[in-house]
Formats: structure tokens, C-alpha cells, sequence
């Protein structure tokens, strides 16, 4: 076992605020430092870190793509699906245990959920197929308790959202528009659901009751407003906001409808909040090739995540916390 110490001090007050000793297997060294890191991160700001959380990502090669699970910079990846076809929207189960996504597996798309052990960032059994519906099958999103799944069913040009249990598969319509809605994101209560819909000829973004209501239309400013995901704590939306000729991660607050735009790319996608709330990953382009990048909330704080070459790497959904 290797031993490993860390020691954070407070200078003005010559007191030492953390410290931690441990010995561990040296190949577990950089989770080692991920602990650290939350360690400190939660020492100075008060809020949960995330290093030692998970993000599943699609890895898209020249003969076939790959659905990834990876630390939560994006390095030390393990494959836990693959196929020649598309993949597409992994999602996380509430508890981490298992990933949902999208495959092209029988030449149509249908939703496909695999279990996992989150930790080790394997996949742990086979996939299984949600249904599959009569009509194209995609978009899944995760109930808060984790037994129902909301997808996107797509038929005769039009596209609702359905509530699908995972106990018996049986299915509630939450939209019936003749348009196309699709990109289901519950609020973390499971009392509403957000959804995007081009039901006023522009794709934006709409609120719904889950148990059936009003649909709610909740972005107002600019043409194009997709992809919504609520933060931890539902004060607030990630979306992907089209204005002068670019594609750019936006912030939408739920109660003044204020977006503020956080990055500067020209075709940003997938946005998925950190469990924290204070990080978002989202796909990029780089060199003409697929990369993650991380912005913080304040939109100051920037990273990327670039693949080995060859690689594309898109779609990214990040893990939630899990109990140690």
C-alpha cells in the first residue's frame, strides 16, 4: 500500500483547516487525489466537490461508436457498450447504477438501458431494450425515484413525450401536439417535466405538470432555445441558445427568465449539470473534431477534455453523487 497525506492550511490564521492520511493500492492514486480535491473544494466553498463523480460520454470512431463511462475530467474511460450503429443521450439513473441511451442496434432507434457499477465505471450486465414502441424511440430521461423513464415516440411526423414504467412498461402520455416534442428533463421533485417543441415553427423550451396540465412555454429570448436540463436544486436551467449564427451553452433562471450565455463556441451541445450545480460539460468542436468542455456556473472558469485522436467525443451526462 502506498501512503499518501495532504495538509490544507489557513496562513492568515497559522491553523491547518484539513488534513487527511491514507494508504492505498498506487493504482488507486488518482482517485486518491479526486477525494483530496473534494476534500479542499468543500473546505473553501462550502459546496460538495464533484471530482470524484462519473460522466458517461459516446465515443465516435470511423467503424463504431461507444458509450463511455470516465472520471469526471473525462480521462480513464471504460467502455460499457458499443455497436456499428449510433449512439445517442446517455443518461444516469438517479442512483448511478445503471446509464439509459439511445442505439440504432436493429437499424431504429430505440431506448436501451445497461447496468452499471459506478465507482469502477463498468458495465456490470446486458442492455436491455424499454419496450420498444411502435415509431422511432428516443430522448429517455430519468424519473427522480428512478423508476419510470420519459422518452420521445415518434410517429406519422409528429413526436410526444411518454411516461414509461420500468416494472411493467405500460405508458402515460404527458404532450399530444401535432408537433415535435422531445428532450424530456424532470424537475428534481418529479412534479414537472421540461421539454423542447417547435410548436411556434422554432425549436423552445416548455414546462408541463407531470400528472397533465398547462404546457408552459418558459424561453422567450432568441430564435432557438433546446436541450434543457434542470439544476440540482430546479433554480435554474442549462440549455443550448442559437443567436447570431452560433450554437452556445446558455443559463435560464426559473424565476426571472434572465439567460445569460456562458460559453463561446459556434456548435456547443448536450448540456448536463454537475450534481453540484456549479459545473456544466457540454460537447464541442475542436480542429473539426468532437470534445467535451467544462464551464462553471459564473461561466468564468473554462476547461476541456480532448480524446484520443481519432475520436469524437459528444453527448456527455454526468453522474450523480453516490454514498461512499
Amino acid at each position: 500500500a502506498l501512503p499518501i497525506s495532504f495538509w490544507l492550511y489557513d496562513i492568515p490564521g497559522q491553523a491547518m483547516s484539513v488534513g487527511y492520511q491514507i494508504k492505498d493500492d498506487p493504482k488507486q492514486v488518482r482517485q486518491m487525489a479526486h477525494h483530496f480535491a473534494d476534500l479542499i473544494y468543500e473546505k473553501l466553498t462550502g459546496d460538495k466537490g464533484v471530482f470524484r463523480t462519473k460522466i458517461a460520454y459516446v465515443v465516435s470512431k470511423k467503424d463504431q461508436s461507444a458509450l463511455v463511462i470516465a472520471d469526471s475530467d473525462g480521462h480513464n474511460p471504460n467502455e460499457v457498450f458499443a455497436s456499428k450503429e449510433p449512439i445517442l443521450s446517455p443518461r444516469w439513473s438517479p442512483d448511478g447504477s445503471k446509464i439509459a441511451f439511445v442505439s440504432f442496434l436493429k437499424r431504429k432507434a430505440a431506448v436501451y438501458v445497461t447496468p452499471v457499477n459506478y465507482k469502477k465505471g463498468r458495465a456490470t450486465g446486458k442492455s436491455i431494450v424499454i419496450g420498444p414502441f411502435p415509431g422511432s424511440n428516443s430522448a429517455p430521461a430519468w424519473s427522480p425515484d428512478g423508476q419510470s423513464l420519459a422518452i420521445a415516440i415518434s410517429k406519422d411526423g409528429k413526436s410526444d413525450i411518454f411516461m414509461i414504467s420500468l416494472r411493467d412498461q405500460s405508458r402515460v402520455q404527458i404532450t399530444n401536439n401535432r408537433s415535435i416534442n422531445t428532450e424530456p428533463n424532470f424537475s428534481h421533485d418529479g412534479k414537472t417535466l421540461l421539454f423542447t417543441s417547435d410548436r411556434t415553427g422554432r425549436p423552445q423550451v416548455y414546462q408541463v405538470p407531470v400528472q397533465g396540465g398547462t404546457e408552459v412555454r418558459l424561453t422567450y429570448t432568441g430564435r432557438y432555445n433546446a436541450s434543457p436540463h434542470f439544476s440540482p436544486d430546479d433554480s435554474f436551467i442549462a440549455l443550448i441558445h442559437y443567436d447570431e449564427r452560433k450554437f452556445n451553452v446558455g443559463m435560464q433562471d426559473m424565476k426571472s427568465g434572465v439567460v445569460q450565455i456562458l460559453t463561446d463556441g459556434s456548435r456547443d451541445q448536450s448540456p448536463s449539470i454537475a450534481p453540484n450545480g456549479k459545473v456544466i460539460v457540454y460537447a464541442s468542436e475542436a480542429n473539426g473534431r468532437g470534445i467535451l468542455r467544462f464551464v462553471a456556473k459564473n461561466g468564468r472558469a473554462k476547461l476541456r477534455y480532448v480524446g484520443p485522436k481519432g475520436d469524437d467525443l459528444r453527448e456527455p451526462s454526468w453522474g450523480p453523487f453516490i454514498k461512499d
